[in-house]
């Protein structure tokens, strides 16, 4: 039985929000103590761990979560099988990263940050957050995370202070990261071994089979966070890639409410699929409702706000960032929408079509990146993120829409012209300070519930199912 949704909601908060905002501050730090071009470099060897992260994991933690939720008997397969196989991956990739190294053109500071960041790899192929987001221990994961969080953060302002400190970023993630894995094993049931007899390596290949497909579409995914600062640092400078990293890493704290909802969503829709629940419809209906309009609340509060929170946090050497956010904002309300199409489609075992869609979207998504920063530098590479993120968003919704079939059809019209009427609206006042976002967000949440697209009963149903 699942927990409340509520309680769920309140320990990912904890987790989730609590470790991005103390890395956060770890990265404003390091932004401000290496500038943009070692920043630039931290950024394009975050994004190459990233890709090496996939081909260590080839979706196995998303296929994992969603089968080790099941009760013990029904399983296919268990916890060793996932772990056996991502720490040979994990082997593979990170000794092939490290030979291609002596090959590639790349600058000597570049290359010592890569060969650090991808030992992160084999830390994370013992990683157990998928484990315990698939049996419900949320706690676990807020320990983990706040522990992992407050070493990186304390490790970050006790060692780096200048340029020359830049190697000992991936050393101290590394070191923070090791602590939280360790953490979780803690939270282990023990029916589920971490090494069982007999070893299966023949079924092995058939876990990979059946996650490769969610694989590849997870990588095409997270290319629209991944594959833009590579494409901008090969096309321009390290110091735009910091400019538009430091943009992006805003980005990425907000959507903390993206990570919360996928991981409430996918354990909650795959238990309403496997039962056939009638509610289905009307859960997801309101659960697209509810996401989008909250997340289209905080993009047009970082619409407006932008100047002030860059100069904030980062300070007036990034003042170049602030049109970067605005056209970024633009990507909060598509990545939530994005993902509650996407998971309803993986709790349903549509991982083909998934994939389809994913490859489409992608495809476009890296033509209009790599077009618009050809064209117009770091603020094209962010309108080409936007773009990409809204063609997949679009793809994916097609087949989503051959599964489900919601009662509300008009709300993409609806959000599209509430927003634009607020935002005219907004632009004909003098400027507000920035102690005033939060009565402007009440004034666009409240106008949401007084025009009848949010009502407070169903939401608290939705949490306290």
């Amino acid at each position: 039985m699942l927990k409340p949704l509520s309680t769920n909601a309140l320990y990912l908060f904890i987790s989730d929000a609590g470790a991005r905002l103390l890395g956060f501050l770890a990265t404003v730090h390091i932004a401000r103590s290496l500038e943009n071009e070692y920043f630039g470099l931290i950024i394009l060897a975050m994004s190459v761990l990233g890709y090496a992260q996939w081909f260590a994991d080839m979706g196995l933690t998303t296929l994992g979560t969603r089968e080790l939720a099941r009760p013990f008997p029904l399983r296919s397969f268990q916890l060793s099988d996932i772990l056996i196989i991502r720490l040979i991956l994990a082997l593979l990739v990170f000794s092939v990263v490290q030979v291609a190294l002596f090959a590639l053109p790349l600058s000597p500071p570049l290359k010592l940050l890569i060969r650090l960041y991808t030992l992160f790899l084999l830390v994370d192929s013992f990683l157990l957050e998928w484990y315990c987001r698939a049996i419900q221990k949320y706690q676990a994961l807020a320990i983990s995370r706040w522990l992992s969080g407050l070493i990186y953060l304390g490790g970050i302002f006790i060692w780096v202070h200048s340029p020359v400190d830049f190697y000992r970023v991936p050393l101290i993630y590394l070191s923070g990261q090791l602590v939280g894995a360790l953490s979780l094993f803690f939270w282990k049931k023990e029916e589920d071994k971490i090494f069982s007899k007999p070893i299966r390596p023949f079924s092995w290949l058939d876990i990979l089979k059946s996650a490769f497909q969610i694989g590849i579409a997870s990588i095409l995914a997270q290319s629209i966070h991944l594959l833009p600062p590579l494409i901008l640092g090969s096309l321009s400078t390290t110091g735009n890639v910091g400019l538009y990293g430091a943009a992006f890493k805003i980005i990425l704290i907000i959507q903390v409410i993206d990570r919360i909802f996928g991981a409430l969503f996918l354990p909650k829709i795959s238990q309403q699929w496997a039962l056939k629940s009638q509610r289905l419809p009307e859960n997801l209906n309101l659960t697209l409702h509810l996401g989008i309009w909250f997340t289209l609340s905080v993009g047009v509060l970082l619409y407006f706000f932008a100047p002030s929170i860059v100069d904030l946090i980062y300070g007036a050497k990034y003042q170049e960032s602030t049109l970067l956010l605005r056209i970024l904002s633009f990507f909060i309300p598509l990545a939530i929408t994005n993902s509650i199409f996407t998971f309803t489609l993986i709790a349903a075992g549509r991982e083909r079509p998934y994939l389809q869609a994913m490859m489409r979207g992608s495809s476009v998504a890296v033509l209009l990146i790599t077009g618009f920063t050809l064209w117009a530098g770091a603020w094209g590479t962010a309108l080409g993120v936007v773009l990409g993120e809204a063609a997949i968003v679009f793809f994916v919704y097609r087949q989503f829409s051959q599964l489900v079939s919601l009662p509300s059809q008009n709300l993409l019209l609806k959000a599209l012209i509430y927003t634009a009427t607020f935002v005219g609206v907004r632009q004909l006042l003098p400027a507000f300070p920035i102690w005033s976002a939060p009565i402007l967000w009440c004034i666009f949440m409240g106008g949401v519930f007084f025009i009848g697209d949010l009502e407070w009963r169903k939401i608290k149903g939705l949490f306290i199912e």
